[in-house]
């Protein structure tokens, strides 16, 4: 999705069918030229900011021996609020933080989380685009919560299945968005002084940074700080997502109660000992266990899901995001799934100094989103 004046912002299909926005951006559409942008992903507790330049084959950062990315805390309750003083003070951390990290260009790329938009796999009828334009939206109505001139929509084909009696169909991946999160977002924009030059989902935004064009089925869980964001990717495309309302959040909030401890400390806890037997007699993993045994049976579902209808399975997992650097998580996941299990590093095709990169190790999980964003347009 790409913004400019107001009649650029979107395509409007009005074809007889319900009007329309599709939103460019969602599936990573890129512009008809290069532009210079920077990826910024504003979550629950931390805002992260990269820019990164394309150099023949190769992606570099921003300059010879330094890395444009930075990471602050975020203020709560930050995006979730309506308030114009919170979203002011959302604004002033995103403009101090982009100052501060000397990005070169005012025009941002911004993540938005699965647990906000609506998406879902259909199938339809072969057709051509601009029929397939006309009769996406009455699917879209019932699948989608929210009156159409809410939302805006996004759709990719995902290839050709065979119905019934061998008449062939097309696989449709849909996605909505609601005008009013995308609003709130070119709003705080506006006020850090920057330029919203288009949006895409984390998910999409973690795939490009984590895996290389053209793989096979491959699953990103994002575990962030709210939510655990799971994605199915196919030949370099986004072909199924999911999101659960248990992340890093539930797992402090699980020590802070069953422990007595405050919040701040149930989180140095949980960062420092994860799901290790020895420490502190394995009181922590303990009270850790039933949490992550939420989040690894719902990944289970997603893995046996495609597994069972698709022909080629899920032979590996990658994970994202901060939660998933707590020790142990990838050895439980291992075993759950029975498949290989390994932590993303989105620095890895990144050219930059060693003793750079090995300065980002730890935070390299939580600038995945924002390495995907900042490579969108570059």
């Amino acid at each position: 999705m790409r913004f400019g004046n107001q009649k650029s912002r979107s395509e409007t299909l009005i074809t007889g069918s319900p009007i329309v926005s599709r939103l460019y951006g969602l599936f990573g559409r890129r512009f008809g030229s290069p532009v210079n942008v920077f990826g910024l992903d504003i979550g629950l507790n931390t805002i992260k900011i990269c820019q990164v330049f394309r150099q023949g084959n190769k992606i570099k950062p921003l300059s010879a021996g330094m890395f444009t990315a930075g990471i602050v805390a975020s203020p709560l309750p930050g995006l979730l609020s309506e308030a114009e003083t919170d979203l002011i003070s959302l604004a002033g951390i995103i403009k101090k933080l982009h100052s501060d990290t000397k990005v070169s260009t005012k025009k941002g790329v911004l993540g938005i989380p699965e647990a906000q938009i609506f998406s879902r796999v259909i199938e339809m009828p072969k057709m051509k685009e601009e029929e397939l334009a006309e009769a996406l939206p009455w699917e879209a109505e019932q699948m989608i919560p929210l009156p159409l001139t809410e939302v805006n929509l996004d759709w990719q084909v995902l290839g050709e299945v065979a119905g019934e009696g061998g008449i062939p169909k097309i696989k449709v991946f849909l996605i909505a968005a609601p005008i009013i999160v995308i609003q709130k977002y070119q709003k705080v924009m506006e006020l850090a002084g920057l330029e919203l030059a288009a949006i895409e989902t984390n998910l999409l935004a973690s795939s490009r940074a984590l895996l290389p064009p053209n793989c096979a089925p491959t699953m990103i869980v994002d575990m962030g700080s709210s939510s655990t964001e799971i994605g199915i990717v196919d030949k370099g495309m986004l072909v199924f997502t999911r999101s659960i309302p248990t992340a890093g959040e539930a797992l402090t909030r699980a020590i802070s109660t069953s422990l007595s401890m405050e919040i701040a400390q149930a989180e140095q806890y949980k960062i420092a000992y994860g799901l290790e037997d020895s420490p502190l007699e394995g009181k922590i993993r303990k009270v850790l266990l039933p949490v992550m045994e939420v989040i690894a049976g719902e990944i289970k579902k997603v893995h046996l899901y495609w597994n069972d209808n698709e022909k080629e399975p899920i032979k590996n997992v990658v994970l994202s995001g901060g939660t998933a650097n707590l020790p142990g998580t990838t050895a439980l996941l291992t075993q759950a799934l029975g498949i290989e299990v390994q932590i993303g590093n989105p620095l890895a095709a990144l050219e930059m100094d060693e003793k750079l990169r090995a300065g980002l190790v730890n935070k390299s999980g939580l600038l995945t989103v924002a390495v995907g964003l900042s490579e969108k347009e570059v």
